[in-house]
């Protein structure tokens, strides 16, 4: 039997709200190629980890206690979640392609998974923000500086947000320095004070950001990992979309292929059919290593 319960894209919506109308705490974490790299050490090689880690993060070496503290905080985040991005195993690229045997041997217990992709979909769907429009207290957790953008666009929302610096390999001019760990890390774990199962959190922290939605959760609130959806809000999308990272400085590479993904941005009429989308709806499996 699988670790692994996977559902659609097109059925978060109910799971989100179902949680959120009972008043239950809850959290969302996406598992990309480098938190599945973070969950196969120390089998993996030491340049690859060291990577993942310095792209994140500051630019050094990072030791065996500290990528091991990481690991353990990753697990158990995964472990708490209600639900869990994450590819499976016929991903098509090598570095996120899922097999059982990794799942097992981190110790991940039975969870309910989906596309990893999922912060994208309910932004360019209109799941974000229909839920925004229940939310009456909002805590962003980000390196981008949307407070103002995100007041004008939910007036109703008392709001406040946490600055971190920005994951390196993403970092334009302009943007917060300093290390994000341990020393914020730390910090900022412990300023994590919801109101209540509805004070949602809103996170965008790369690795580290799936320990603060854990967090979030063990204290009662509601937690959701939205990564890069916070680019997209201020107009420097860094992975799937319009402008990529060059030398600091966003710069132009074409037409975001995802509809509706600004800030307060209504979905687009037929938009999901003419984005990449289309392939995350497919039905996904975890197996055993062939």
């Amino acid at each position: 039997m699988s670790t692994v319960n996977f559902i659609r894209l097109d059925n978060v919506e109910s799971l989100i709200m179902a949680k959120w109308k009972a008043k239950q705490p809850f959290s969302l974490v996406r598992v990309g190629d480098g938190e599945l790299s973070v969950l196969e050490y120390p089998k993996i090689e030491q340049s690859r980890i060291q990577h993942v880690f310095r792209r994140a993060m500051a630019d050094r070496s990072y030791s065996d206690d500290e990528i091991t503290a990481v690991r353990r905080g990753l697990i158990q985040s995964i472990n708490s979640a209600d639900l869990v991005g994450m590819y499976d195993s016929y991903e098509s690229n090598d570095l996120c392609v899922v097999y059982e045997d990794t799942l097992v041997a981190a110790g991940l217990e039975w969870f309910t998974g989906c596309h990893p992709a999922v912060h994208l979909f309910m932004q360019s769907t209109g799941i974000l923000d229909r839920l925004l429009r229940k939310a009456q207290r909002v805590t962003l957790v980000t390196g981008r500086n949307v407070i103002e953008n995100f007041q004008e666009t939910y007036p109703h929302i008392t709001v406040n947000q946490h600055l971190i610096p920005v994951e390196r390999q993403y970092t334009v001019d302009g943007d917060i320095g300093g290390q994000h760990y341990p020393e914020v890390f730390t910090k900022l774990k412990s300023a994590l004070r919801p109101d209540g199962p509805c004070h949602l959190y809103l996170i965008g922290a790369g690795l580290l950001g799936k320990e603060y939605c854990s967090v979030v959760k063990s204290r009662g609130g509601f937690a959701i990992d939205i990564g890069s959806v916070f680019d997209y809000w201020a107009d420097v999308p860094t992975r799937e979309g319009k402008r990529a990272i060059v030398d600091g400085k966003a710069a132009l590479s074409g037409e975001s292929r995802w509809p509706a993904i600004f800030l307060g941005s209504t979905p687009q009429p037929d938009g999901l059919s003419r984005t990449a989308h289309r392939g995350m709806l497919r039905p996904m499996e975890i197996t055993i290593r062939p």
